[in-house]
């Protein structure tokens, strides 16, 4: 009689020609809840049988998977079950086996370059190419957003408006540039007081996203005497200019993330992870207000960065913070610490050194 013999974590499973077992095959029957199109992930098996896995996708409109290796790629907006299976062995002593997960695709993917007028993003949306024309990419309260290579630059509006809560992702290996090029309008405009703009990396953190604001406008905050509301960057590769460094003229004060010169405020600035250059002009601070009158919320960079760098303008106090002597501004905390001196013409933090 033929026999074969396996030990699994919890039993010893005995196959024979008489008796065939089950194939034990495992995986991750987590439903992956939420997913945008183009995003990929691998989720893999495993079995006692000696036969190989294969992996399938019952809507292959929705989601492929890679008959091999389990890897996923989203397609569009749907909902698809991605099956592991083994047929039964070839020696008999193992029987057919199946596991199954199912994934739900959210979203769309959109090439901005054939948008004519304004575009309001919807959840899920990947955003690829150039929004040509004068027209405001907008991003309405509670849409989450994929960048994928894409850019605006329109004449009357900020490179991008966030209308409320906002989430940008930026997808690896992805370079995406947003410029305003109207007085007091941010490179990414953030929402109002009681909202929050958070930006974060795919998987690998090697996404790029630079904000360009105008005159009187962060790269990535407010203009115009906004009250505005919170920014958390948690991971990519951001560069935020305040005002575009183009213009022959030398006006313009404002932070790189933070306020404008006109009056406006926000909230808390957290930088918890990636690799971030905020760049502030005349009296502005990299990171934190643009004169004496804006005012700004806590400060707080974390451990989990990468790098943060900070440049003050050439008529700012600090470059974290205070861009006067007397502006108010919240609590400052890097790496843990509220006594780190800013005040020189930059400030680089890296926790690993």
């Amino acid at each position: 009689m033929l026999v074969s013999l396996f030990t699994t974590s919890c039993k010893e499973v005995l196959g024979s020609l008489d008796n065939p077992v089950g194939a034990y095959v495992e995986i991750d029957e987590t439903a992956v809840a939420e997913i945008l199109p183009t995003q990929e992930f691998t989720r893999t098996a495993t079995t006692i049988s000696p036969e190989a896995i294969v992996y399938t996708s019952s809507n292959e409109s929705v989601a492929t998977v890679d008959a091999l290796t389990g890897k996923v790629t989203a397609l569009k907006a749907g909902t698809t079950t991605i099956t592991a299976s083994v047929p039964a062995s070839k020696d008999g002593l193992y029987l057919a086996g199946s596991k199954s997960y199912t994934v739900t695709v959210v979203g769309k993917v959109v090439d901005l370059s054939k948008e004519t007028s304004h575009y309001f993003a919807e959840y899920g949306d990947v955003l690829t190419g150039a929004l040509n024309g004068d027209y405001a990419l907008v991003i309405p309260d509670g849409v989450k957003v994929l960048l994928k290579g894409m850019s605006t630059n329109p004449k009357s509006w900020p490179g991008i408006w966030c209308y409320g809560d906002a989430t940008i992702i930026i997808a690896d290996g992805s370079e995406n540039t947003v410029v305003s090029q109207t007085t007091e309008r941010a490179g990414i405009q953030i929402g109002p007081k009681g909202k929050k703009l958070t930006i974060e990396a795919e998987k690998e953190g090697t996404g790029k996203l630079t904000a360009i604001g105008r005159m009187y406008a962060a790269g990535i905050g407010n203009g115009s005497a906004e009250v505005s509301g919170d920014i958390e960057i948690k991971g990519g590769v951001i560069e935020a200019i305040a005002r575009d460094r183009s213009l022959s003229s030398t006006w313009g004060s404002s932070a790189g993330i933070g306020t404008d010169d006109d009056g406006g405020s926000v909230g808390d600035i957290t930088i918890s992870g990636g690799t971030v250059t905020a760049l502030g002009y005349d009296g502005g601070a990299g990171i934190g207000t643009c004169w004496s009158g804006p005012s700004c919320g806590n400060i707080t960079i974390t451990k989990d960065v990468k790098i943060v760098t900070a440049v003050k303008g050439t008529n700012a106090y600090s470059c974290i913070g205070k861009s006067n002597i007397n502006s108010p501004v919240g609590t400052i905390t890097i790496g843990g610490k509220t006594d780190v001196d800013t005040t020189g013409e930059s400030y680089v933090y890296e926790p690993s050194k």
